[in-house]
């Protein structure tokens, strides 16, 4: 079983596009609607070439065969956020995957105390969400884009 197949099918802003294309050369449209996971940003078209091209590039997803990463490119959505935009936040509900195309992203959690605790940064070719599809429990993190930054969601 691939990792695209593993994929739960919960319905995102994914599955409420109207969406005409191939996995091989048509673009991938969205209309500008809501949401990428809870937020109004700004739904970009982009080619499924590009995209296969970016996610080979990426350790984790460059080793798919190529039925699987023309699965997950037909499940993606790019979605573009402003600097300061949180993405998805610590205990709110969540299916997706996000995959980061280009910008700088800030993870981190919540203390008892109620101090902000930094735990990483993400960047082009990184991946997070993906613990809410395996245990399928509310977000464990925020994250909040640090610069404009697109990412694909799945």
């Amino acid at each position: 079983m691939g990792f695209a197949s593993a994929l739960p099918s919960y319905e995102t802003f994914a599955d409420r596009l109207v969406q005409t294309r191939s996995a091989s050369s048509a673009p991938i449209s969205a209309p500008l609607a809501a949401d990428c996971d809870g937020a109004y940003p700004s739904v970009m078209v982009v080619s499924a070439p590009e995209l296969k091209t970016f996610l080979l590039a990426t350790p984790f997803f460059g080793g798919l065969p190529d039925p699987s990463l023309d699965l997950l490119i037909s499940m993606l959505v790019e979605c573009r956020f402003d600097a300061g935009a949180t993405v998805v936040a610590e205990g709110e509900p969540g299916r997706s995957l996000f995959i980061v195309k280009s910008g700088r992203l800030a993870v981190s959690k919540q203390a008892n105390s109620g101090s902000v605790i930094p735990i990483s940064v993400l960047e082009a070719g990184d991946f997070f969400g993906e613990m809410t599809l395996i245990e399928m429990q509310n977000r464990s993190a925020t994250v909040v884009a640090e610069s404009p930054t697109v990412l694909y969601e799945r």
